[in-house]
């Protein structure tokens, strides 16, 4: 009401037909219940394709995480029985060494077994932390970060375990 009083404030008779004609035509559009009724019902229908969606699109992220931890378990449990079967075959090394080597160098070659026997109980403790970390974790972002640390750590023990092993071959007659 007050728009049309706006509109029409210059003119001098409002009792003109053609200037109450234009004055209806000005009024604002008020839909109807039904009109409101449908466009609250389509509304509701974006919402809930939009909401569809979104949960589409969350779900196939989680997926891709999901897929990616496992990938990167994968890639660990392979790495696992590398360093074992290295650690196996560098044990077994030491064992024919110090069957053969005299008794001064028997102490020291039980020494770097203790060594490397430490270092291998440390990357079993290693690996299973992270077997845990994969089947406890809530979210597969903590899952990536805890695999990330634990390969460092592991990358760590696996160069010690490499100069060990250099030293040990370089000791040996």
């Amino acid at each position: 009401m007050a728009d049309r009083v706006h509109l029409f404030a210059n003119f001098k008779h409002s009792s003109d037909p053609v200037r109450q004609e234009l004055a209806t035509r000005a009024l604002r559009y008020e839909p109807t219940d039904t009109e409101r009724a449908l466009e609250q019902t389509r509304d509701s229908q974006i919402a809930a394709k939009r909401d569809t969606a979104a949960g589409h699109l969350e779900m196939k992220k989680s997926s891709a995480r999901l897929l990616a931890a496992a990938k990167l378990f994968q890639k660990f449990s392979e790495a696992k029985a590398k360093h074992a079967r290295d650690l196996e075959t560098a044990l077994d090394e030491q064992k024919e060494q110090l069957v053969r080597s005299p008794a001064a160098e028997l102490e020291e070659m039980k020494k770097y077994t203790q060594e490397l026997d430490t270092y291998k109980k440390q990357a079993e403790a290693q690996y299973d932390q992270l077997e845990h970390a994969c089947r406890f974790a809530q979210d597969t972002d903590d899952v990536i970060g805890t695999m990330e640390r634990i390969i460092a750590k592991s990358k760590d023990v696996a160069t010690k375990q490499g100069v060990l092993i250099q030293q040990l071959r370089q000791a040996s007659p």
